[in-house]
């Protein structure tokens, strides 16, 4: 028996091939929206030469499409039967929108056919209608578009925000020659005009200088940061923000204060709030937020509260100096100290006070003071210990080189010793005028150490949580 092979009939697969065919040339109405890259043609370069009105330019110029009014479509849609492409109106090419809620408007095509009803599209910059991000109106189930205005009356969606978008309209008709698929709607065919960007980012604000001049009845003066931003039209309300380094604006080492008005541009701090900061250093930023609750902040810039007038802060160029913090910090693991007990000058651990383990090298015949020694350790050159030391000697009263027994001890040894006065004289950063004007504020403050309490040194009752009494 032999076996012939018949072959098979290709009819079938040939009638499907040929409806596929078909069907490739006419969209139904369901299909997506054409491809707006169809119809414009887009440049990655910088907008600036071509809109001098600069706006949005905080953006970079990578981020940014150049406008082109090249009309490149890549078929004849109007021989099928499409109506004309729209002609854009408005908004302009880069113009900015306020918060996203923004009136597009445009007219019909020049051409033929006439559109029966239009499609908005919104898409982001180098994407298209197709993107899958991409934003139409009116949506599935919505009545047709029918006029040539569309108002965006709750805002253009929020993904959008900050950013220089695209957008444009599509002029739709019957398709005249396109099937009817069973049970679908009748097809159409739509021409898309070419797309226009859209300025939905959001303003920065430029910090500028702070003012510590100002001085008002409260004696400890007032602190003013300013700033300027571009529009308050397109700003919900402002935040003005303080934060420790190594932080940032929300976190548990910052203070965030809102200014519900947009039209302000400065924020100042009383000399009440800020004392207990004085010294530290934090940085402070201003946001522009919009309805939406999205917020772009400034570049933070740096800023170290000033010290009162009467503040042992200002007394810190003097008793940080070397020849201050030589004397002060004289034990081992101090390198002038452990030179001298190296070179058998005084044995170790031997107490230091004594003027006459020094007075052989040290005197005022040799560049020094007469009386030489070191409190070795035991009095650290903090405002505390000062503070401390000096209200003993004040409170005892006896004179011993610091002042008479009726007068201030404390205010004699701060201007008077010579030890003191020989370490003035090395500090190229302070004259004796200024030393004894800084020193005596201090002292008719009652060598107040507000600036340590802060930091948690001192009583619980001075313990001020940082930044909780700026405002």
């Amino acid at each position: 028996m032999s076996w012939t092979k018949t072959p098979k009939s290709n009819a079938l697969p040939r009638a499907f091939l040929g409806l596929a065919l078909i069907a490739a040339f006419h969209l139904p109405a369901n299909a997506a929206p054409l491809d707006s890259k169809m119809t414009s043609d887009w440049t990655l370069e910088s907008k600036a030469s071509k809109h001098p009105d600069g706006l949005g330019a905080k953006a970079s110029a990578s981020a940014i499409p150049s406008y082109d009014p090249v009309t490149k479509p890549a078929i004849d849609l109007e021989r099928r039967g499409a109506p004309p492409a729209p002609i854009l109106l408005a908004p302009e090419p880069y113009e900015a929108t306020s918060h996203g809620r923004v009136e597009l408007r445009w007219r019909d095509g020049d051409g033929t056919h006439r559109a029966e009803f239009f499609r908005v599209c919104v898409f982001r910059a180098g994407g298209s209608c197709r993107s899958q991000d991409a934003w139409i109106a009116p949506g599935p189930g919505e009545r047709p578009l029918e006029g040539t205005r569309f108002l965006v009356e709750d805002g253009l969606p929020g993904r959008f925000a900050g950013e220089v978008i695209e957008w444009t309209v599509e002029a739709c008709a019957p398709d005249p020659v396109g099937l009817t698929w069973i049970g679908g709607p009748p097809p159409v065919i739509c021409n898309a005009a070419r797309a226009r960007p859209l300025d939905w980012s959001r303003p920065v604000a430029t910090l500028g200088e702070v003012d510590t001049t100002l001085r008002v009845p409260d004696w400890r003066g007032a602190i003013g940061f300013r700033w300027e931003h571009p529009d308050a039209t397109r700003t919900h309300e402002q935040r003005f923000c303080f934060f420790e380094p190594g932080h940032a604006c929300g976190d548990e080492q910052s203070r965030v204060e809102t200014i519900p008005d947009t039209n302000e541009k400065e924020y100042w701090i009383l000399g009440r709030h800020w004392i207990h900061q004085e010294g530290r250093r934090v940085f402070w930023t201003v946001a522009l937020c919009d309805a939406q609750d999205d917020c772009a902040w400034a570049e933070p810039q740096e800023f170290t509260f000033p010290y009162r007038d009467s503040s042992f802060g200002t007394l810190l160029p003097v008793v940080r100096d070397r020849s201050c913090v030589n004397c002060h910090t004289f034990g081992r693991g101090n390198a002038t100290y452990d030179r001298h007990v190296d070179l058998g000058r005084f044995g170790d651990w031997q107490d230091t006070s004594d003027a006459t383990l020094c007075a052989g090298c040290h005197n005022a015949a040799t560049g020094y003071a007469d009386g030489w020694n070191s409190p070795g350790t035991s009095l650290p050159l903090e405002c505390g210990s000062m503070a401390k030391n000096l209200r003993t000697r004040r409170s005892e009263r006896t004179g011993s080189g610091y002042g008479s027994g009726g007068g201030n001890p404390a205010r004699e040894h701060l201007e008077n010793d010579s030890l003191i006065r020989w370490a003035i004289r090395q500090n190229p950063n302070v004259t004796d005028a200024e030393w004894l004007s800084m020193a005596n504020a201090w002292l008719r403050e009652d060598m107040s150490c507000i600036h340590e309490y802060r930091r948690g040194q001192g009583p619980p009752s001075y313990r001020y949580p940082w930044l909780e009494d700026l405002y």
